[in-house]
């Protein structure tokens, strides 16, 4: 859901996609701020055969102010001031940091206050223990949006400076309590439904139900289509330049994947920092290939040896020509 207190209204939609998928939240270059959220499937496939899929982990990475998080259902790692602090979600507890303050209440919520910017709001949502098929997950809210600069994008950060649109056509739903409209946004036509989302701030069992525009068809239309974890505008696109993007994009997907990796530490407990202090990627494109060459330096911190992990998702019909590792 995405709110918009200059029109007193609200935007929402769903995105479905395999579990395992990370998405790019909020980038703010100029900032340096970068939030990627992990999404996990339910258990077991449910009778309907449709799996619900959860955000489960988030990564918050501040390069300006030198902090990182890893928060997921099962715990809050905390890296900031050259240490790293591991809270649970069993403990209420409060760290003041020189350019970071968390915040976490018992089984509730993490609050993570930035310095001279904004704030982040976490929540649990537990499940029954024994469900057969749901988990818990996580919810993500962003508080004083102004803060960030023009330039923010990804898939939430695209709105926090507002959007324009405009809906017309009020006509009867499938629904009778939710009509259907048309919205005119970015000079395309989509068919909306008049619903609510519930916004579970104030209550994290319960919820607020706030009325808000549904976009059909994973945002389709209203938000910039994804190409590979990316953010683009794709479908505003003239269909050449559609065209000469696909023959290029392959480089700036792949230099995203590498600079916007969601663990950054290694994978086990996220005991000791394994910091990532070099990325570099160079591409070019010859007769509609592109050659990618991407390299990327690791410093382990700990006094011993430890397994990290080099992650990066290609498009199907890509392929890995040669893999060196120097250590």
């Amino acid at each position: 859901m995405i709110e918009l207190p200059d029109r007193d209204d609200a935007l929402c939609f769903n995105i479905n996609d395999k579990p395992g998928s990370i998405f790019n939240l909020v980038r703010d270059l100029k900032q340096g701020i970068l939030v990627n959220g992990e999404i996990i499937g339910d258990k077991m496939i449910p009778p309907d055969g449709k799996i619900n899929t959860y955000f489960w982990r988030f990564g918050i990475v501040h390069q300006t102010l030198g902090v990182r998080l890893i928060v997921s259902t099962q715990d809050v790692s905390v890296f900031q001031d050259g240490q790293l602090v591991k809270l649970q979600w069993s403990d209420s507890a409060s760290l003041k940091g020189s350019n970071m303050d968390i915040l976490l209440t018992k089984d509730h919520s993490l609050t993570v206050t930035l310095k001279d910017s904004v704030k982040f709001v976490i929540l649990l949502h537990k499940v029954w223990e024994k469900h057969p098929y749901h988990r818990n997950y996580l919810g993500f809210y962003t508080l004083d949006t102004h803060l960030m600069s023009s330039s923010v994008h990804g898939l939430l950060g695209q709105f926090y400076h507002g959007i324009n649109y405009e809906v017309s056509d009020l006509r009867p739903g499938e629904v009778p309590e939710k009509p259907d409209a048309t919205m005119f946004v970015k000079g395309l036509e989509l068919n909306v439904t008049r619903g609510w989302q519930r916004d579970f701030r104030r209550d994290v069992k319960k919820g607020d139900n706030v009325p808000c525009w549904f976009v059909h068809n994973n945002g389709t239309g209203l938000i910039d289509v994804m190409l590979g974890k990316r953010i683009f505008c794709f479908s505003c696109m003239p269909a050449v330049w559609r065209v000469m993007l696909l023959l290029v994009c392959i480089c700036t997907w792949l230099a995203a994947q590498t600079h916007g990796a969601l663990v950054v530490f290694p994978r086990d407990a996220l005991k000791e920092v394994v910091e990532v202090y070099s990325v570099t990627v160079n591409c070019t494109v010859t007769s509609r290939f592109a050659h990618t060459i991407m390299t990327s330096k690791a410093l382990n911190k700990a006094n011993t040896s430890q397994e990290i992990f080099f992650e990066v998702e290609l498009p199907k019909t890509a392929f890995i020509i040669n893999f060196t590792m120097s250590v």
